[in-house]
């Protein structure tokens, strides 16, 4: 399973690479769209320098056809006022009618002309005064009312100045708006950043899971190396009381059968006293009567008949006392037999008695000897096993190592890939003097950060159960059962001998909180 994870995410890995060149963001769109409202915030500031100058243009013109009409308006009034002033003078022709100043507009001397003509300077009378005052009055009327109107009129100002207007708030607008879409990438790139963080660090925690379940089986093993140590030594003990225990049974057997053979002999010499006894006062009676008769016999002068009746008395006392001394010492024959082989079975016990207070160590070993090649095996196949899982936590953590390394390049490329895109938000967003969020680099990093440190630690720390291994990613992350799915399965299926082994080194709040969840 670790080797095709291994080869699985090398092959991703690599597509990831070669793809990571022309990669995107979530938040390229923004990016792009930032980008886009700068070019038309340039495009309406060249506008804008253009409606400027056009403006200034404008207002030039109107100014100078305003100075113009102002000059033509205080030119009309002089004109009026000098020729009034002709007219006051008699300053005038008599022959062509014209004043002196109308002379002077055309650069001619008025007294010259009066030689040339043969003429003569007249006065005006009134009503040519007044004529002549009341049609400069008019004419001067009108040039005002003609500044007064042309000041009214724009002559394209207001238009190119709403222009101008339309243009910077347009600018504005897209000002916000670029800041609005840098707030986006920020919010659309975190989410993808952390979302990435996250399924590398759930793909992170398969390795670390693999170096967990490979020590865990380590501990478990050697665990068990001293749990069949001690399961060897309370079978020996047991093992060693039964044989005990049957021994002392077989002892007290043999003990008692003695004591019921001492009574038993005391039994048959009490026995025999009680027969014997009898018989040996009736034999004593018996030969007290035979001595008397045989005294008899030996008097002289016996008579035949009494003789006779003594003989026959003497043959029936020896009858009966050979019959009863005859009984006594088959008795005793007996008896004694019977006290020979009690005694000699008692002596035989007692033997075996000895002999088995003497072989209770020797026996009880051979019994404890036919355990062990079980316990032997059973704690050689445990330090096999505690030794391969060894090498295999070994290999789990090169794998880890090469993987993390992995993943880092991963991180580096996507980080870079956030900044190329931030580089050309701010090269945008700086020439059109438009403010962005620029915090995305630092909180991918934070984040990654967390992420990667939540690993390393329970890759370094999970077994050594006095350090916490848990920063604040890591409570969070935890808390909702998503991480180490493979390792907590393989907690739940331990045994709750070999889950004591897995806790005793194993961080102890870390531990009950994985079995929570």
């Amino acid at each position: 399973m670790s080797i095709f994870r291994t080869l699985t995410t090398a092959i991703l890995l690599n597509i990831f690479l070669c793809v990571s060149v022309s990669a995107q963001t979530s938040g390229s769109g923004d990016v792009s769209a930032i980008e886009s409202k700068a070019n038309l915030i340039e495009q309406n500031k060249l506008r804008i320098e253009q409606y400027k100058i056009q403006l200034l243009s404008l207002d030039s013109a109107f100014k100078a056809r305003l100075k113009i009409m102002q000059a033509e308006l205080a030119a009309l009034i002089k004109e009026r006022d000098a020729l009034i002033d002709d007219m006051k003078k008699g300053a005038k022709c008599s022959q062509c009618g014209k004043y002196k100043s109308e002379f002077e507009k055309q650069g001619i001397d008025f007294v010259k002309h009066l030689g040339e003509v043969k003429g003569y300077a007249v006065p005006a009378t009134t009503p040519e005064l007044e004529a002549t005052r009341q049609k400069y009055n008019e004419r001067i009327a009108l040039k005002r009312v003609q500044i007064q109107n042309y000041e009214k009129t724009d002559n394209g100002k207001i238009a190119k100045q709403k222009q101008i207007t339309d243009l910077e708030t347009a600018n504005q607008t897209y000002c916000k708006d670029i800041t609005a879409l840098s707030k986006s990438y920020d919010t659309k790139v975190f989410a993808e950043a952390k979302a990435k963080h996250k399924m590398w660090a759930q793909e992170l925690m398969n390795y670390v899971a693999d170096i967990l379940i490979a020590e865990d089986k380590a501990s478990i093993y050697k665990a068990r190396v001293i749990r069949f140590e001690n399961e060897f030594r309370k079978a020996s003990d047991s093992v060693r009381n039964a044989v005990k225990e049957k021994t002392e049974a077989e002892q007290q057997k043999k003990n008692e059968k003695v004591k019921i053979n001492e009574t038993n002999i005391y039994t048959l010499k009490q026995q025999q006293e009680e027969y014997i006894d009898p018989l040996e006062e009736k034999l004593t009676t018996l030969k007290s009567e035979k001595i008397k008769v045989d005294q008899q016999l030996r008097a002289l002068n016996l008579k035949d008949s009494i003789k006779q009746v003594l003989k026959i008395q003497q043959t029936g006392l020896v009858r009966d006392i050979v019959a009863i001394e005859k009984d006594i010492l088959t008795y005793k024959t007996n008896t004694k037999n019977k006290i020979t082989a009690l005694e000699k079975e008692n002596q035989q016990l007692k033997k075996e008695v000895w002999d088995l207070t003497v072989n209770l160590s020797k026996v009880q070993e051979a019994e404890v000897a036919k355990l062990k090649p079980v316990y032997d095996r059973k704690k050689a196949d445990a330090n096999l096993a505690a030794s391969k899982s060894m090498t295999d936590a070994s290999t789990a953590r090169s794998v880890y190592s090469s993987n993390i390394n992995d993943y880092r390049t991963k991180q580096q490329d996507y980080y870079n890939l956030i900044d190329k895109e931030m580089y050309r938000m701010l090269t945008a967003s700086q020439k059109v003097s438009c403010s962005i969020y620029n915090e995305i680099r630092g909180k991918v990093s934070s984040d990654w950060n967390q992420v990667i440190g939540c690993v390393q630690n329970v890759a370094a720390s999970a077994k050594p159960y006095g350090t916490n291994v848990f920063n604040s990613y890591c409570e969070t992350t935890f808390s909702d059962g998503s991480m180490l799915s493979g390792y907590k399965s393989f907690l739940r299926g331990l045994s709750p001998e070999d889950e004591a082994a897995v806790k005793a080194t194993s961080n102890a709040t870390w531990f009950e909180l994985l079995k929570k969840q």
